[in-house]
């Protein structure tokens, strides 16, 4: 139903891509938006003959402590290192940050440099690391473009451009309707099947 979507997202382009590298596992960890439509993302690697992926996404999540205003959820750190202490990805797909931003905890590029570095911290320094762009409205969009500002600045990740595709496939301003899942899988099936 979403291949020719997929197919479409494969033909485009990232930015700032660090070298390729095809790896037997691929660790993916996000909020919310990956939750919603893990459905649509796990078919997508399916159909992309993705190597073993590990998902692990939860929504309000995080990225550096698990106090959140919607309570106790564990954060972006907490799920690399439980991803870690059973699998040896690779490869990252990071779906983190615009949580972050929503609660007021990137407020400046010193702590919009300090989530990323937290996240790079964890994983080897031989890994690939992609991470998808944030894509907010109202009061906290500054804050997204801040952050997508300091991620572009890292030679280390390859930054998928889901800030420039997101108005026309979010429903509610943030999250992805099924076709923005489609193409958001279709992004990470063409990074990880070079």
């Amino acid at each position: 139903m979403w291949e020719w979507l997929i197919a479409a997202a494969l033909a485009a382009g990232v930015q700032a891509e660090p070298p390729a590298a095809r790896s037997e596992v691929v660790a993916l960890v996000g909020d919310s938006i990956t939750f919603e439509h893990q459905d649509v993302i796990e078919r997508a690697f399916l159909d992309c003959n993705a190597p073993r992926v590990v998902i692990d996404a939860r929504p309000g999540r995080v990225t550096t402590t698990s106090s959140t205003p919607l309570g106790e959820i564990e954060s972006g750190l907490a799920a690399i290192e439980a991803i870690r202490s059973t699998s040896d990805p690779s490869t990252w797909l990071i779906e983190l940050g615009v949580n972050d931003v929503n609660v007021g905890r990137v407020p400046d590029e010193a702590a919009a440099r300090s989530v990323i570095d937290s996240v790079l911290a964890l994983v080897d320094e031989d890994d690939t690391v992609y991470w998808v762009d944030l894509y907010t409205v109202g009061d906290r969009a500054d804050g997204a473009e801040l952050f997508n500002r300091v991620l572009r600045s890292y030679d280390r990740i390859g930054v998928l451009d889901w800030a420039d595709k997101a108005p026309a496939l979010v429903y509610d301003g943030l999250h992805p309707t099924a076709e923005g899942a489609a193409v958001m899988a279709g992004e990470y099936c063409r990074v990880i099947s070079r």
